[in-house]
């Protein structure tokens, strides 16, 4: 008799390759073309820009291998720590934060809402929605909202 073990399916959210490795690349486009101009390095600038590359694609694999969100039948997660599971799940939903004098930056979070059984009472999370990320606001809001009508239904 064999009992073939399934894999839960999940949602995760990583940091893009893509625009890691774009950033990666203007840095040291923008780094090796200083050295390009001092003339006082001469090679050895170009020797340091290319000691740096193998670093710099080292942590973008680091960066990328890191869940930074997931979502699957037993609840939320942000970087592996469970923030709730579907039991105490209320809500969820995306909001922007105030922009700074001067901020660019969109600050997207993530607001997920959840009874705590010790304190008795609601709480917030959020979770921060950086611009690197492989997934939208709108496919994860669908993936909560998938695994949570999944986890009713039991």
């Amino acid at each position: 008799m064999s009992s073939s073990k399934r894999k839960q399916p999940e949602f995760v959210v990583r940091n893009s390759v893509v625009v890691l490795a774009i950033t990666a690349i203007v840095f040291l486009a923008m780094l090796a073309s200083v050295f390009q101009y001092n003339t006082n390095l001469g090679i050895t600038g170009y020797v340091i820009v290319a000691a740096l590359a193998p670093v710099i694609m080292y942590f973008i694999r680091k960066k990328v291998q890191t869940k930074v969100i997931t979502i699957n039948s037993n609840g939320i997660y942000s970087h592996t720590k469970l923030i709730t599971d579907w039991k105490h799940f209320r809500s969820a939903k995306t909001d922007q934060l105030p922009l700074g004098v001067g901020d660019p930056r969109d600050k997207v979070v993530l607001i997920v809402q959840f009874y705590n059984d010790q304190r008795d009472k609601y709480f917030e999370q959020q979770i921060r929605l950086y611009n690197t990320l492989n997934k939208s606001e709108e496919q994860i809001l669908e993936a909560i909202n998938y695994f949570y009508r999944e986890s009713s239904r039991y």
